[in-house]
């Protein structure tokens, strides 16, 4: 009995192996990425990034939450609005593996403190969204 050369076949080994490489691209990505915070790894709500948190109730947005660098904020100086993406990602997201974690920033708070010395840092988040969010995985 002769199978032949059946296409099909081919293609599907030709997908399952560049599936199975891109997972583990990405998985060697996430590890490098969990050492690396790990090793470095900060607070995860405003006051651990040197920020008060601000709140607005708005009607038709709900509540959106704004953040100040806390440092100097008795001095007069400059304000310097920063404004969250259309991501609707929290500023920090934690991901959680078991007893392992990973933080990321979308916006990075120690960068925002950077500037803290010549402004007051506003930075306004996305209507809805929290600081900080984890997910498990």
């Amino acid at each position: 009995m002769n199978i032949g050369f059946r296409p099909e076949i081919t293609r599907s080994l030709i997908l399952y192996r560049k599936e199975i490489t891109v997972k583990r691209v990405i998985f060697s990505i996430l590890s490098a990425l969990f050492v690396i915070q790990t090793a470095f790894a900060q607070g995860v709500t405003p006051e651990d990034w040197g920020l008060k948190a601000f709140q607005i109730q708005n009607t038709k947005l709900g509540e959106v939450n704004y953040y100040v660098t806390e440092k100097g904020i008795d001095q007069e100086k400059p304000l310097l609005f920063l404004f969250s993406g259309t991501s609707g990602l929290p500023t920090m997201l934690v991901v959680k593996s078991g007893e392992k974690s990973l933080q990321l920033g979308t916006v990075p708070p120690d960068q925002i403190n950077g500037f803290s010395d010549q402004f007051h840092v506003v930075f306004m988040a996305k209507a809805g969204t929290p600081f900080c969010d984890t997910v498990e995985v």
